[in-house]
């Protein structure tokens, strides 16, 4: 009876298969939790973060504009350069200008989007290994609900877009202008009348 004790052999194969079993089943209440935890974080989710980014925007590139457009209207008028070719152009450049700065916008506002939806991703990818580490699956799960609940609220920054500096410079004002000056006399610039004879672009928030 005393050697037949020491000569039975445990079944280490049965238990790993049984710690594997429960290991498994662990990692599966983990992974399902750690997914619901990051579930709010959908396509839906970062097409509105992106378009905030664009909202806040906004409003600098249309102060940007008013401060170019002004300059350049009463410059035309005071050259009576009003329906001229000249004139036309540089509406034209302003509002090229408009469209090719909304465009920067987008594109900030897609590459924010796209780095917000890879810090996610990097959190969540943290989470599930340390649910392979530690085989715990509350302590993963309680983890990765803290992490998700701290990125649901990222900062929301404005594009930084300079878009009108090249209508501004010295060259354009100055140089171009005045190579194309009228014959007329110069008119001091009303801006009440001024404002309602030019044809100034109009400013559209969404494109």
């Amino acid at each position: 009876m005393f050697f037949e004790f020491f000569n039975k052999t445990p079944d280490y194969k049965g238990q790993a298969e049984e710690n594997e079993r429960k290991r498994q089943i662990n990692i599966r209440m983990g992974l399902r939790g750690i997914d619901k935890a990051f579930s709010g974080y959908n396509d839906d989710w970062y097409n509105t973060y992106q378009n905030a980014i664009v909202a806040a925007s906004l409003p600098n590139l249309s102060a940007q504009y008013r401060a170019t457009r002004d300059p350049i209207g009463f410059n035309i008028a005071n050259r009576g350069l009003i329906g001229s070719s000249v004139g036309s152009k540089a509406w034209r450049d302003l509002e090229m200008a408009m469209q090719s700065a909304k465009g920067e916008v987008s594109n900030a506002a897609i590459t924010a989007a796209q780095q917000q939806r890879q810090a996610v991703e990097s959190a969540k990818d943290r989470q599930i290994n340390f649910l392979y580490q530690s085989v715990d699956p509350a302590q993963a799960i309680s983890r990765s609900t803290a992490t998700a609940a701290t990125m649901r609220t990222p900062s929301v920054a404005a594009a930084s877009i300079n878009a009108f500096a090249g209508l501004l410079n010295q060259y354009y004002m100055n140089q171009v202008l005045n190579n194309y000056r009228s014959t007329a006399p110069a008119i001091t610039p009303q801006p009440t009348n001024i404002s309602s004879q030019l044809p100034v672009p109009a400013i559209s928030g969404g494109q």
